[in-house]
């Protein structure tokens, strides 16, 4: 039975990295070193409160087969206060980050059944595609919860994209999860939830595990539709809401240069054209055949091959590149792709009628796993970080919907699988876009030297790899500032997982 005198902890805030969307946590950081501690939390195991509190999420858990009545799940929370107006013109107010502040206890050492249900297939640690469903829920509790009762009856709350998840380790199920959701920024119709995950062992000790970040985003009858602002109240708080503002206008410019609407930049074209001499090395061998062999024997007995030699391309991972071809460790891009198809089904709906998106976000994480295993080996291959979920439009009850993962980049021990979701026309096969979500995974040191590296065929492959090799430099860029702040190296960091 667990103790009801164990109290909700506020981690501190992190730091959040601009260049990389991400939030950065020291691995292993303790809990107890608090950004923002809430005023009088109330924590409740009545099953009443904890549906009351987090009506969405407890939804979610209980329609995932364990209802929470039989579960000894606690809610934290505070009691909110009215929204403050500061003058005449502000319709809705400003409401503080306490008023919406919650927490999940999650008790996995105390229920078999639910460290089952929530389980990887070694039956130890966290299963994420289900833990994306719970976070997606929490965040939308949040959300409603900042918004108010009374707005909540006329608008709707729809998930708009993650902007990151970072896995600092794995999740044991043997310790309990804390998950403690918190509104970092707030625009005119969009909210910043961050998430942040804290396993909790049997001594009481608490470690992060991994953060979050979910953009919501308010929609009445005529689009988007304002909410309360958020009341400013310390100075880590204002220079959080500061990062959120600049991150906002970050994703702006990543949508500018998205490249389904834009070419490359001018370095990056010298990416291409470097990728394109290797694949026309390798098909001036043997334009059809996959023989390998020749490939290998024509590329030692070749003169080396001449890149630009300009600051943009790192000749040492294009030497890598052409290194591993020449030993036949090469596979095209084509050939990582694995798919899966299904009907969109009432059991999945959220409360607006859609599906609900942290559905499409497990089903679309448990493909890129299985893409990820097939290509280092089942237990090899460790999920590490989420660099983008980007949720295009909404998915209709009944929907057809085609999720397709692929390899889109790789380099040392690390590797980008791209999930794209498409809604299929039963009538005449029309796909239209709906989701796309970038994962980063990661293998150990003496696992990379036995992988092939992926390489793209086609124009189209090429434009994934430059998203792909963009995500992985994103995350090293925030990594490194990260390390800078809590004076270690990168590489420290990444033992440790």
């Amino acid at each position: 039975m667990l103790s009801k005198s164990i109290k909700s902890q506020f981690v501190r805030k992190p730091f959040h990295q601009i260049a990389s969307f991400a939030v950065c946590r020291e691995p292993g950081h303790n809990s107890k070193n608090l950004l923002h501690a809430p005023h009088k939390i109330r924590t409740s195991w009545l099953k009443s409160v904890v549906r009351e509190i987090i009506p969405l999420t407890s939804q979610t858990i209980s329609a995932r087969g364990q209802s929470v009545d039989n579960l000894e799940i606690a809610a934290s929370y505070c009691n909110a206060q009215s929204a403050l107006k500061e003058n005449e013109t502000d319709v809705f107010g400003k409401k503080r980050t306490d008023d919406s502040w919650l927490e999940l206890y999650i008790p996995f050492s105390e229920h078999k059944s639910l460290r089952e249900n929530m389980s990887k297939a070694d039956g130890v640690n966290m299963r994420y595609g289900k833990l994306f469903e719970i976070l997606d829920a929490l965040a939308s509790d949040v959300a409603y919860r900042h918004i108010g009762t009374e707005l909540a009856s006329k608008i709707a709350i729809v998930t708009a994209g993650v902007d990151s998840l970072k896995a600092n380790a794995e999740i044991s199920l043997q310790d309990d999860l804390k998950l403690q959701g918190y509104l970092t920024y707030v625009g005119r119709s969009s909210m910043e939830v961050t998430i942040d995950m804290i396993s909790v062992n049997a001594s009481g000790d608490e470690i992060s595990v991994g953060n979050t970040q979910f953009i919501m985003v308010a929609r009445g009858d005529k689009g988007a539709h304002p909410v309360p602002g958020l009341l400013i109240t310390n100075e880590e708080a204002k220079k959080a809401f500061t990062i959120g503002q600049q991150n906002v206008e970050i994703r702006k410019q990543k949508a500018a240069t998205d490249l389904s609407i834009q070419p490359p930049h001018s370095d990056e074209m010298n990416v291409v054209h470097a990728l394109y001499l290797l694949s026309k090395r390798i098909a001036n061998v043997n334009e059809y055949s996959s023989e390998k062999q020749r490939v290998s024997t024509t590329f030692n007995n070749a003169p080396p091959m001449m890149l630009p030699s300009i600051p943009q391309i790192d000749i040492n991972e294009m030497n890598t590149i052409e290194s591993l071809i020449k030993q036949g460790k090469y596979n095209w891009m084509k050939n990582t792709v694995f798919k899966n198809t299904q009907f969109m089904h009432l059991q999945n709906r959220n409360i607006h009628g859609k599906i609900f998106g942290g559905f499409i976000m497990r089903i679309a994480f448990e493909l890129a796993a299985v893409c990820a295993a097939c290509f280092v080996g089942d237990e090899n291959a460790m999920f590490a970080y989420v660099d983008e979920i980007q949720f295009v439009k909404s998915i209709n009850i009944g929907s057809i919907v085609e999720f397709s993962s692929m390899i889109t980049y790789n380099r040392g021990n690390e590797f980008v699988v791209q999930v794209v979701a498409e809604d299929v026309s039963p009538v005449n096969s029309n796909r239209t876009r709906t989701n796309v979500l970038t994962y980063v995974f990661r293998t150990t040191d003496e696992v990379a030297k036995t992988i092939p590296v992926v390489l793209p065929s086609t124009y189209g492959e090429i434009l994934h790899y430059l998203e792909g090799k963009r995500a992985l430099d994103l995350l090293h860029n925030g990594e490194k500032e990260c390390a800078k702040l809590h004076g270690k190296t990168v590489s420290d960091d990444v033992n440790k997982q």
